[in-house]
């Protein structure tokens, strides 16, 4: 780096300039555009901000299995009842407090949280006692009908390879994911290739199961039912 040592601009009384260590570069003059475009980034990186925190910490909790957070930044509720300004955690897994805790130091100033589960927080500075609320997923557990034909090489435990398949690609699903009828078809025949699927209806009916963002799907294991048409 280049040390300098004389002086560029005349100051009345000197006549020389030491540097005892070498100068920092300084930036170039930010122009009209990029302060435009710095700006544009900053707000975006601000609006997502409170979400995005919550989340990536709850998710670090001991025991947390799955979550998602909506934040409504807009001046009315939104499609999902969140009211204007607040965060709407919803979590599977953990502990209450640990979950409260983090959502707390998570949460921006002025922005209301939502959910039933309500944890009284104390803050390590002033002591002052803080509501948190958050939400655990309200479960869907549908029902699996489904008849089949076995074919050649059907395994002897080809039924409960089936259900296995259903229970674990239930495990699988996230909170707010839709179950697509269709794609059951697939599970099925994954676990047992020598098998023909004549029916398979999920709540007595050929189609997908839709949720909302606080729901999440389960396949339980009484929930099936196989019955062999095989002729």
């Amino acid at each position: 780096m280049c040390i300098r040592d004389r002086i560029e601009t005349p100051v009345s009384g000197w006549d020389r300039v030491d540097n005892l260590e070498p100068g920092v570069t300084g930036n170039a003059r930010e122009s009209d555009g990029e302060l435009r475009i710095r700006r544009e980034q900053s707000i975006k990186i601000t609006a997502t901000h409170t979400a995005d925190a919550i989340l990536s910490r709850v998710r670090q909790v001991p025991l947390v299995t799955d979550a998602v957070v909506g934040f409504n930044n807009g001046e009315v509720t939104d499609s999902n009842g969140t009211p204007r300004q607040h965060v709407w955690a919803i979590v599977e897994g953990g502990d209450d407090d640990a979950i409260a805790r983090i959502i707390w130091e998570a949460v921006a100033g002025g922005i209301g949280m939502r959910g039933d589960v309500e944890v009284i927080v104390t803050s390590p500075v002033s002591g002052k006692q803080h509501q948190v609320y958050f939400d655990r997923p309200d479960y869907v557990d549908p029902e699996f009908v489904i008849e089949y034909v076995r074919l050649a090489g059907f395994p002897t435990d080809g039924e409960q390879r089936i259900i296995d398949a259903l229970v674990a690609r239930g495990d699988e699903f996230k909170i707010g994911e839709d179950l697509i009828w269709s794609r059951m078809f697939g599970v099925v025949t994954c676990a047992v290739s020598a098998v023909q699927i004549d029916s398979l209806m999920i709540d007595s009916a050929a189609t997908n199961i839709a949720v909302v963002m606080n729901e999440k799907i389960r396949i339980q294991p009484g929930n099936i039912t196989l019955i062999d048409v095989t002729p």
